[in-house]
């Protein structure tokens, strides 16, 4: 029986990844909610909503609307949905016979915005510790998806708790131009993927405020200490936050022209309200319910992040952006690792 890789979203990061498994050869299966689609995937070798006129290369990949039908037939479920999705999905990925003994790679970079945790301790909490500790994983890192479909090598860090899930994994999902690399810091791979996209919030708003490459350095170094702070608070590794998921992500989404992360940040810099960045952008925005998020975790935890703070203000209370850039110069300039 052949294996196959199945990818929960067709959408751009979707519909990237299968791109690299299938141009190297692997079998891939997309499941997606659009009919039309899901034909122009099985007819026609593409996917024009999201790779344009681009084919998919080597393997054809196949597609189906029935996640039922996914499950059964992959060995191995990457998720590619947005985070505000995953709860949903899982809660009918749970029901599935077929599903326990899968390995599942979660992709979307965000928190748990009900129950205030990573996602990895709501699938611990629904579908139990076995589940939790031998099949669950997170995929993260500098990783825009034109540029994963361009053949442009790209690294990325897998975590889980266990290393055979890694290695098992690693060897699914890596290629020549798309490598993987592990560690079992699964809390720090988490927490990177999220927080880094609040402070590229911050970053586009330096730029489209003119404040130029001083201050957006500025800003991505002392944005990398706000999340390590809270990774150390919440048992992750410091050194996990200058690695792919951390520092690597960090830079691509605060200079990065696709980042929607800093352009949403860039519109505010510009005049914009954050309803009409939004509707520029029509995209999801992970940074927005995250900034949110975190902001609350850093209450409950005693935690200082003060640009993730002032983000917060910005983007969910409507704080003027000179009052909130006052703030932060205003305040004392301690030792640099405090």
């Amino acid at each position: 029986m052949k294996e196959i890789i199945g990818i929960i979203g067709a959408g751009a990061f979707g519909s990237a990844l299968g791109h690299a498994f299938a141009a190297a050869g692997r079998n891939v299966c997309f499941w997606a909610r659009s009919n039309e689609l899901v034909a122009e995937i099985n007819n026609h070798s593409r996917n024009t909503q999201y790779m344009g006129e681009a084919r998919f290369k080597g393997t054809p990949p196949e597609a189906t609307i029935n996640l039922e039908e996914l499950v059964r037939k992959s060995s191995t479920l990457v998720y590619c949905c947005p985070s505000s999705c995953l709860n949903e999905i899982l809660d009918q990925l749970k029901l599935l016979p077929d599903f326990a003994n899968k390995d599942f790679v979660n992709t979307a970079k965000g928190l748990d915005l009900k129950h205030l945790c990573l996602f990895d301790q709501r699938v611990k909490t629904r579908l139990g510790t076995h589940f939790w500790k031998h099949h669950f994983s997170m995929l993260s890192g500098p990783g825009f998806a034109k540029e994963i479909i361009a053949g442009h090598p790209t690294c990325l860090t897998l975590a889980a708790k266990k290393r055979s899930t890694i290695k098992r994994l690693q060897e699914v999902l890596g290629t020549r131009f798309f490598r993987v690399y592990g560690t079992t810091d699964l809390t720090g791979v988490q927490l990177g993927g999220a927080a880094k996209n609040v402070v590229a919030i911050a970053a586009g708003i330096v730029e489209g405020l003119g404040l130029g490459m001083n201050t957006k350095a500025a800003i991505i170094n002392l944005g990398l200490g706000e999340m390590t702070r809270l990774g150390g608070k919440l048992g992750a590794k410091a050194l996990t936050f200058r690695g792919f998921s951390g520092m690597g992500d960090l830079v691509l989404t605060c200079t990065g022209p696709q980042s929607r992360n800093r352009l949403f940040g860039y519109h505010l810099g510009q005049g914009l309200s954050p309803q009409k960045a939004i509707e520029a952008i029509a995209s999801t925005i992970e940074g927005i319910p995250t900034a949110k998020a975190i902001h609350e975790l850093a209450l409950s935890k005693k935690i200082d992040l003060p640009i993730c703070a002032e983000v917060f203000k910005i983007v969910h209370q409507g704080k003027d952006l000179a009052t909130g850039i006052d703030e932060l110069l205003s305040r004392p300039q301690l030792d640099e690792w405090r």
